[in-house]
């Protein structure tokens, strides 16, 4: 069964996941039964690069409520879990004590409609947040330990994605407001909070890299079907690098490099009896002429999509289940 490209672009705004230097998050969910509401438990586990686990969380969650999500610091291993169903925060240090719980939205009652995100770098984390009335989305940093640095209003009305940039120089944010369509904005915010550009794009996954001698970073980012490379100083971005054709096949994810090559992720989705269904894979890298060119190939990745991971500067592909993780280098 095919995906609309649309309903799957969407699916992929919705869905954020964990990229690290040696960190990484294993989650696993105990479905229960409709009749017992609170039986669905949500297990989620920090794991180094060897696969030790540093700490674990569970929450139970009521039936049909949104699953908490955890991010994790690229090298420090601190975490942030989002615990969208009743709208709170929880701040982790590396050995998973709590150490601030933080509610953007007030009171903790349950909303599913409410859009929480993180991204997380070796200094400090990006929060993005909007409610369900569509009466704003905002963008927050904040330290390790969960204290506040500065807080900015986006330009639209419901809030999308959000990257920091591995030094925590740079945050990029995107927004949307929908009248007769969708107007989308993604904002470049610096440490200072100070917005340094804008560009009229969405974005599912997205990395920043500021080049050697560059006071600005390079962005690779993508909507699931379109490839994007934006630097804000500079006109361009505003049109895509290239845009994947037909319906069987999205970009997962996309990573930028210190010279400033992209390199993006394009797997098969389709809709499965119990969800969406990952398949074969291929890596792809600009080349001198800003087109992606295929140089390698994923064919039995396992059934869950797959994202980039950085150890020690080196670039690795990995699935969300932990069960998969080559090189770029590595040959099939």
């Amino acid at each position: 069964m095919k995906i609309p490209i649309n309903v799957l672009i969407f699916i992929l705004l919705g869905v954020s996941f964990c990229r690290g230097d040696g960190f990484r998050v294993q989650t696993r969910i105990d479905v229960g039964a409709k009749e017992f509401p609170e039986s669905n438990v949500w297990h989620a586990a920090v794991v180094d690069a060897n696969g030790t686990v540093q700490y674990a969380l569970e929450r139970k969650i009521p039936y049909g409520s949104p699953y908490p999500s955890l991010s994790v610091s690229p090298e420090k291993g601190f975490g942030v879990c989002l615990n969208a169903f009743d709208g709170s925060v929880d701040f982790f240090d590396s050995t998973g004590v709590l150490l601030r719980s933080w509610h953007p939205f007030g009171a903790s009652t349950p909303d599913h409609e409410r859009i929480l995100k993180s991204s997380l770098s070796r200094t400090s984390s990006a929060i993005l947040w909007s409610a369900s009335d569509g009466s704003g989305a905002f963008v927050a940093l904040f330290t390790p330990e969960g204290e506040s640095v500065w807080e900015r209003g986006l330009s639209g009305r419901s809030g999308g994605e959000v990257q920091i940039a591995e030094e925590g120089d740079f945050v990029l944010a995107g927004s949307y407001t929908y009248e007769e369509t969708p107007l989308f904005s993604s904002e470049l915010f610096d440490a200072r909070s100070e917005r340094i550009g804008v560009l009229p794009r969405p974005f599912s996954s997205a990395q920043l890299c500021r080049p050697a001698g560059s006071t600005l970073p390079v962005i690779g980012m993508t909507d699931g079907k379109a490839l994007y490379r934006w630097q804000s100083d500079q006109d361009s971005g505003s049109e895509p690098l290239w845009i994947l054709p037909g319906d069987e096949e999205f970009v997962t994810d996309v990573t930028v490099e210190n010279d400033g090559t992209i390199l993006a992720l394009v797997q098969q989705v389709a809709a499965g009896e119990f969800g969406i269904r990952y398949g074969e894979a291929r890596l792809l890298a600009t080349g001198s002429t800003g087109v992606p060119v295929e140089i390698q190939r994923f064919l039995d990745p396992g059934a869950s999509r797959l994202t980039f991971l950085r150890i020690d500067g080196d670039v690795r592909v990995s699935n969300d289940s932990g069960d998969f993780a080559r090189r770029v280098s590595d040959s099939e």
